[in-house]
């Protein structure tokens, strides 16, 4: 008898251990994939009479499973919207494509753990919104969760600051810096428009020293170049950058102006050179006379210029 009772709750300990193991294995078959959306909010800024603003969109697949044939439509209410710029895990194949009012990114098959970051500038007349419209689908049934990531300063968190402080003079000061772009913001949109976009990704997600760098680091990367076209690019990205709205130190506009005659140089447009180097001197002598002293090949140029009147 208690051998029969031995086997008999083996034997149903062992029906058990099966039916749970299937029903546990269903439900690892059933559970759904995921897409994580990270969407980093624009500050909309002014620039020769448009609203312009750049998103960065990032998207990930943080399961063990790989996604196929994932579509990103992005779009911005009314405005027009282009790429500025992709990056991605490497390995991972993608394509866009153009729209008239939204673009689209494709994306054969995601693997568990790969990324990519999408930068999108938005230009209109009257209105950019803060967020951008996405959407993502697939054929596969896959669970989306949406994170936004908000700018530390953003307008809203700034008006704060007056009523806080409770002083005139603040509420004046942050009026005033409110109304020019961040300088991220500028770096960015300069980049997109002169079709530099590797530099597009790094201001649209890095922190950025200042304006007064990117005069040497243009002038640097236009003359490592053999190709016209690219030093034309990095002409334009500092001619955006001087004719931009943004709260500029008198000695960086004069970094700008020197390293962006510098280019013509190298384009030999001796008369623009000419004009810019004007321009640099009248924004900021005495660093304007520190920068030639450390630049043989300017003083020299300049010199014939006396020389020759």
């Amino acid at each position: 008898m208690g051998t029969l009772t031995t086997v008999g709750l083996a034997a149903l300990t062992t029906l058990l251990v099966t039916l749970l193991s299937g029903l546990i294995l269903e439900k690892l078959k059933n559970i759904k994939p995921k897409l994580i959306l990270v969407v980093k909010a624009a500050i909309p800024i002014t620039i020769e009479n448009k609203y312009v603003g750049a998103y960065l969109v990032d998207v990930s697949n943080p399961s063990s499973k790989t996604i196929d044939d994932i579509s990103i439509s992005i779009s911005a209410k009314t405005a027009l919207i282009r790429n500025g710029g992709i990056n991605a895990t490497q390995g991972l194949e993608f394509s866009d494509e153009k729209k008239k009012k939204h673009f689209i990114i494709r994306i054969p098959f995601m693997k568990s753990h790969e990324k990519i970051s999408i930068t999108a500038i938005a230009e209109d007349s009257f209105y950019i919104p803060q967020k951008p419209e996405i959407v993502i689908r697939s054929p596969q049934v896959f669970k989306l969760i949406k994170k936004a990531k908000i700018n530390k300063f953003s307008v809203q968190k700034l008006y704060l600051v007056p009523g806080v402080i409770g002083s005139l003079s603040v509420i004046i000061a942050l009026i005033v810096i409110l109304s020019f772009p961040s300088l991220n913001t500028t770096l960015t949109y300069a980049a997109e428009r002169a079709e530099l976009y590797d530099l597009v990704e790094i201001f649209a997600t890095r922190t950025v020293q200042g304006f007064f760098p990117q005069g040497p680091l243009a002038y640097s990367k236009a003359k490592q170049s053999l190709n016209s076209n690219d030093i034309e690019k990095y002409k334009k990205f500092l001619m955006y950058i001087i004719n931009s709205p943004s709260l500029m130190a008198p000695t960086s506009k004069c970094c700008l102006y020197f390293y962006l005659a510098k280019i013509e140089l190298l384009q030999s447009e001796t008369k623009e050179a000419i004009q810019h180097f004007d321009k640099a001197k009248n924004v900021c002598g005495f660093f304007f006379k520190q920068l030639i002293k450390n630049d043989n090949e300017v003083k020299s140029f300049l010199n014939k210029q006396i020389l020759n009147k």
